[in-house]
Parts: structure tokens; C-alpha cells; sequence
């Protein structure tokens, strides 16, 4: 189900898009993106707030939830710019991560 999360379009398409496929009833990615969405006022916003989330998700060993986190960190970065490989490395090959059709279909040429 497509939620408002933020009044940015874009930014909530890509909420809903990150999060709702596999984190929509999930307390722990609800009560992060009370943290998170609040940061969120640009592209560099989004990096920092998904980032350091998803810094913090790795800390914990939630690496699912650190992938999803890096994914979406990454998203509004130029190809050029060296936080955009960095992000999709952590997105592809966090420890534990047991690879989806989805992750795999995405990672499997970098």
C-alpha cells in the first residue's frame, strides 16, 4: 500500500519503493523512518539520513535492513561521485546476506 511519508513526490515514491515491499509492517524500519524522514529536505539530505542509518543497521547485524538502507542512500547520487560505489558495494555484499533474485540480478556484474 502506498503511504505519505513526506510531502517531497519524488522522495515519498522512493520511500514507499525501499521500504513497503519487504519493511511496511516491520517496527524497527517504522520507527527509523520517524528518524530518518525528518533529515530528509535533499539529495544530499537523503544520502546522509539513509546513510548513517544504515550504518548504524549494519553495526547492529541487521544486515538486510543495512542493505535496503544503503540501496536507498545511494539512489539520488551521481555515478561519478565515489559514495555511490562505496553504497552499492555495502547494498551488494554485506556479510550474512543471503542473495535474493532481486540483489543478485542487480549485483551480479560490479
Amino acid at each position: 500500500m502506498f503511504k505519505q511519508y513526506i510531502k517531497n513526490e519524488q522522495f515519498n515514491l522512493q520511500i514507499n519503493r525501499f521500504i513497503n515491499d519487504e519493511y511496511e509492517n516491520d517496527q524497527k524500519v517504522q520507527e527509523d523512518l520517524k528518524s530518518i524522514i525528518p533529515q530528509l529536505k535533499d539529495e544530499e539530505s537523503w544520502f546522509k539520513a539513509w546513510n548513517d542509518k544504515a550504518i548504524a543497521r549494519e553495526q547492529d547485524g541487521d544486515f538486510s535492513v543495512a542493505s535496503t538502507y544503503y540501496q536507498a542512500s545511494e539512489f539520488y547520487l551521481s555515478p561519478e561521485d565515489p559514495r555511490d560505489e562505496n553504497a552499492y558495494r555495502k547494498y551488494c555484499y554485506l556479510p550474512d546476506m543471503i542473495p535474493t533474485w532481486k540483489r543478485w540480478s542487480k549485483c551480479q556484474n560490479f
